[in-house]
């Protein structure tokens, strides 16, 4: 029975397609990044489409060049250096620009401009990511413009805390620069950050100071690098503020610690769970290793009970003082449910015992949240508890190949939680209409629906690197197309979103969203003729998006190649040969084999067959082209998919690695579809990512 069980869970593994790729850049300089970022998968696709044949090879055409432009490498698509802005300098005559002191942050924006960034944050951003105080912020923002307004005003040589002026300058101008993405909001070129390297240096002389002001500092440099894609820059930042966390004991509860005042325990969680979410992000846009493991946390999500109350002291004086072992158990989330049950007499479940409490859930004795700043704090703590879902997923199928272990049921397991997940939030979210309500969850529906949507991509990805008639494979292939079609027409609605079109989580989630749509097209699983239009507003998503990052004009190019080559393979043999069928011969009159008998015109695009192929049966009238329509109508699921590529070409690349049990290797030899997928693809490995930040 043991070994049956033994063979049934071998059967249920899934190899570890996806792998990252490293190049030497030199003898002391190299460059990473890991499978989760997706770049295995944008090979897999480019591979497939190098068999495609070339408008040349199906007679051609004007309207479709010989040779199509090539991508640049898939390493630099989401991850490229920062763009350069297209603003032009709008500050209006006769007002004059601050210094903000600090060469490498710019000039402080007029006063007006400042209070436009300033409310243009406070509504898109912070709800968000409210690692700031709204109060103190203003009042640092008012400090920023204490100067004579004309006048350079240098804090460095005039404050009497130059750290706490660095700070607040780092943090107001980060923050007018995250406001500037937003849409219809425009920024002197003098006034921004002039660049990410300079701000790298600036933010050196903070990491000495663990303090509230200084991870505040650097969590507004760390977004603001990450709106503008330097996410090796943020990356940098990142592990310098990971560590400073741990100094300060930012990844402990500050509600376990009677030392702290209450306004500063709120603060210390939204600083916590910010940066958590950007290390989620960035560790899954680069395939980097998570900064933050889950069994070292203990920080209570926003929105949900808090389990780790301060114990009040009401025992004699004689009783154990506030260190004693006693109070010590008692505030940890075991004492907490130990407590509530002597109160109440009933048995409480806590989600640190395996039973996740979902944000917005609270008890009734803490009552509902009705203020603006508990909405706030259910919003951070629903995307928080996604960040705890995507930190699964990149752990379950991105760890080093020797450690990997993917199996159906934890498959099963994270994605029913992500679907319960999508399921808890607020109908606020989930049905928001495009230009409804301005109430504070509605406007962040199609901020949730990318997450979630992305989170189905994220599941699925790794298994359409397996071979095509693996179940795994179809399986997933479909699951993937519905996430994709939910996301892309979702996203066409809310173009004018701000917040959308700046956090860089969208781009991947739409370039991925087009990749497995041309993907799935390309092997007759996706009809053509709804790709083309899914395709088509993937394309214009992404063109708005190239105004703000180059990464997404790269991505755009790509996607516009792999769809113009699937024009080539379903729309040029109708146009150059409108007539599908020859005219009916008779049986009689044909040979068994006739080598010189005129080919027909049709065939030109379907695949080369042996001789022995070629010999046709004198009963049997001539065979009629595939008709793509008619295949769909008849089951949008074949029971049995015919791919139209060449079965001799593996859509994944080769490497030495261990042995997954099936051949993972491409073949030596391509044929004439080599030639055209290196200059597709153009696969010199000599930059993983622009070097530039």
């Amino acid at each position: 029975m043991s070994q049956q069980n033994a063979l049934n869970s071998h059967s249920r593994s899934i190899p570890p397609t996806e792998i990252g790729s490293f190049v030497a850049l030199g003898a002391c300089r190299s460059e990473f990044i890991g499978s989760a970022s997706g770049v295995f998968f944008a090979n897999t696709v480019f591979k497939a489409f190098s068999d495609l044949p070339t408008s040349r090879e199906v007679g051609g055409s004007k309207d479709l060049p010989n040779k199509l432009p090539a991508p640049e490498p898939a390493h630099t698509y989401l991850a490229g250096s920062e763009t350069e802005s297209s603003q032009q300098d709008v500050t209006p005559a006769g007002q004059v620009a601050q210094s903000s002191g600090f060469s490498a942050l710019g000039m402080l924006p007029t006063p007006r401009m400042s209070k436009e960034l300033t409310m243009a944050y406070f509504r898109h951003w912070h709800p968000v990511f409210p690692f700031l105080h709204g109060p103190t912020f203003l009042e640092e923002v008012n400090k920023a413009y204490g100067g004579v307004e004309g006048e350079s005003v240098s804090f460095l040589s005039k404050g009497p805390r130059p750290q706490e002026d660095l700070c607040r300058m780092v943090t107001v101008q980060c923050v007018f620069g995250i406001a500037a993405t937003t849409p219809g909001l425009q920024l002197d070129h003098a006034c921004r950050i002039q660049s990410t390297q300079g701000l790298l240096q600036l933010l050196g002389s903070l990491y000495n100071s663990p303090d509230i002001l200084s991870l505040q500092a650097l969590l507004a440099a760390e977004l603001y690098m990450i709106t503008v894609m330097s996410l090796r820059a943020a990356s940098t930042v990142h592990g310098a503020l990971t560590r400073m966390m741990y100094h300060a004991g930012i990844h402990r509860c500050p509600f376990r610690y009677l030392q702290l005042p209450e306004p500063v325990r709120g603060i210390r969680k939204r600083i916590f769970w910010c940066a958590y979410i950007f290390d989620r992000h960035l560790g899954q846009a680069l395939g980097h290793p998570l900064s933050f493991n889950d069994i070292d946390v203990d920080v209570c999500v926003p929105g949900m009970p808090e389990l780790h109350r301060p114990v009040p002291v009401n025992q004699p004086a004689d009783t154990p003082g506030d260190d004693s072992p006693e109070l010590v158990l008692a505030h940890l989330p075991q004492g907490q449910r130990r407590e509530r049950e002597r109160l109440t007499g009933m048995a409480v479940e806590s989600p640190f015992d395996g039973s996740p409490v979902e944000p917005g859930l609270r008890d009734s004795s803490e009552g509902q949240p009705t203020s603006g700043g508990e909405k706030q704090e259910t919003i951070l703590g629903l995307i928080a508890t996604h960040a705890q879902l995507l930190g699964t997923i990149l752990n379950l199928f991105h760890n080093s190949i020797h450690t990997r272990s993917v199996d159906l049921d934890s498959v099963q397991e994270i994605t029913c939680r992500v679907h319960s997940w999508w399921n808890r939030l607020p109908l606020s979210i989930q049905d928001s209409p495009p230009g409804g309500t301005n109430d504070l969850t509605s406007r962040y529906h199609v901020f949730f629906t990318t997450l979630y949507n992305h989170s189905l991509l994220l599941l699925n990805r790794p298994f359409l690197s397996l071979p095509r008639d693996r179940f795994e494979f179809k399986c997933s292939l479909q699951a993937a197309i519905n996430a994709s079609h939910s996301l892309l027409m979702d996203v066409n609605q809310h173009l004018e979103n701000g917040l959308f079109l700046s956090w860089p989580t969208s781009l991947s989630a739409v370039w991925t969203a087009g990749l497995v749509v041309s993907f799935a097209t390309l092997l007759d699983q996706y009809p053509f003729s709804k790709s083309k239009c899914e395709l088509d507003r993937c394309l214009a998503i992404l063109d708005r998006m190239s105004k703000k990052w180059s990464s997404a004009r790269q991505c755009h190019a790509a996607l516009n190649l792999l769809s113009r080559k699937l024009i080539t393979k379903y729309e040029m043999p109708n146009m150059l040969h409108p007539q599908s069928s020859p005219p009916p011969r008779s049986p009689r009159n044909q040979s068994l084999v006739t080598p010189s008998r005129r080919r027909d015109p049709s065939v030109l695009s379907t695949p080369r067959v042996s001789k022995r192929q070629r010999v046709e049966d004198p009963g049997e009238p001539a065979r009629q082209p595939p008709q793509q329509d008619a295949q769909w109508a008849t089951s949008i699921y074949p029971t049995e998919p015919t791919f139209q590529i060449s079965p001799n070409s593996l859509a994944v690349p080769q490497y030495i690695g261990p042995d997954f049990g099936f051949d993972t290797s491409l073949p030596d030899e391509f044929g004439e579809g080599q030639d055209l997928m290196n200059e597709i693809l153009n696969l010199e490995y000599s930059t993983l990512f622009s070097s530039s930040v």
